[in-house]
């Protein structure tokens, strides 16, 4: 009986061992997700200072605030017209 006992808690060890990796797998890769897309934006934006069009915002067409830009350096939309894209997006 004693040895059945080790036995079920190695395997429950194992699968909660298991089960850990998998979640840490995920979320390394959820991670690296969103790293590449914040190195893409920020290569747009690259894109877009070497165009002129850096820092206008592509809804209003109006200049977006340096303190926004300095937050979100990689933004398109000036703080007003982000509200309003995801109200209108909902």
């Amino acid at each position: 009986m004693i040895g059945n006992k080790e036995t079920n808690t190695q395997t429950n060890f194992k699968t909660l061992e298991d089960s850990s990796e998998a979640a840490e797998k995920e979320s390394l890769s959820q991670m690296g997700s969103r790293l590449q897309k914040f190195v893409n934006d920020l290569e747009k934006a690259l894109v877009r200072t070497n165009n002129g069009t850096y820092g206008i915002c592509i809804d209003t067409q109006e200049l977006i605030p340096k303190e926004r830009l300095k937050l979100v350096p990689h933004t398109r939309r000036a703080i007003h017209a982000k509200i309003n894209f995801g109200t209108n997006n909902l």
